[in-house]
């Protein structure tokens, strides 16, 4: 292992719960390769009331808590989320449609992604930073974004979004040695 990057070869899961190693060094997304694909909030961490909470999360914990929300579960007063998303001044380059709001404008749902579950958030649950965004309907489609502390602050203080970057999950040897068989 790299001891100024204490993620290995073996991914993110190396690193114990909370994303920091026993040095205190925290993972960040100057990562090695990783057998698992992943979405990087760039440095942002999922809660920043957690000190060296995950700056990541898995795609397939993503995919099982999108598959576990309700697809008309929206907007219905009961909680905070899953709520409308305006995406004012097309603030996030979103790859889902959206649909029309109450208003005529586009919009989309988005909710909280908590690193580490595989369950759609619950209210019981601090939302944290990090939002999937997607069409009324059809969850199992979305972009994954975060509120970036290097953005300008929304009307009601919190800070605007940034989309996550997806990192697709590096080929192994055998990966690639299937291909050149084929």
């Amino acid at each position: 292992m790299d001891s100024t990057n204490p993620v290995d070869a073996s991914g993110p899961a190396s690193l114990p719960p909370g994303g920091a190693s026993s040095t205190g060094i925290t993972q960040d997304s100057r990562r090695k390769p990783t057998s698992s694909s992943f979405y990087d909030f760039h440095g942002t961490r999922y809660n920043k009331k957690i000190p060296g909470a995950q700056t990541w999360i898995y795609a397939r914990e993503a995919r099982q808590q999108q598959a576990t929300v309700h697809p008309d579960l929206v907007l219905t007063g009961r909680g905070k989320y899953p709520s409308a998303f305006k995406n004012h001044d097309n603030e996030l380059d979103l790859s889902t449609p959206g649909s029309a709001g109450p208003e005529g404008k586009t919009e989309w749902v988005h909710q909280p992604l908590i690193p580490g579950r595989v369950e759609a958030w619950l209210d019981i649950i601090p939302a944290g930073a990090v939002r999937s965004f997607y069409t009324c309907g059809n969850p199992g489609q979305f972009d994954v974004g975060y509120h970036d502390p290097l953005k300008s602050p929304t009307r009601n203080g919190s800070a605007k979004f940034s989309l996550a970057t997806y990192h697709a999950a590096a080929r192994t040897a055998s990966d690639k040695q299937q291909q050149q068989n084929q």
